[in-house]
């Protein structure tokens, strides 16, 4: 199963660690990354530079997608109802 984050880009939905909601343009979002040390050892993936609204964490990259959190979890809940 893989999950859709923005712009033809899937991500296996058992690599995905966790699905977090970030506001602002991207140095107001560097700024809330920093402050967790998750996000600074894997490689960063911008979907879309321009409006980012969430991040999704798996074992090695973070990918920052313009599609919010809230909309990532629901495609993802519908995914698990199917199997």
């Amino acid at each position: 199963m893989f999950l859709h984050i923005g712009n033809d880009v899937l991500i296996k939905y058992k690599d995905i660690i966790g699905i977090f909601e970030l506001q602002g343009n991207l140095s107001e979002v560097h700024k809330q990354i920093q402050a967790n040390n998750l996000f600074n050892d894997r490689q960063h993936i911008y979907i879309n530079k321009k409006d980012i609204k969430s991040c999704v964490l798996t074992d090695r990259n973070v990918y920052f997608s313009n599609i919010s959190s809230i909309t990532l979890k629901r495609r993802g809940q519908t995914l698990l109802s199917e199997v």
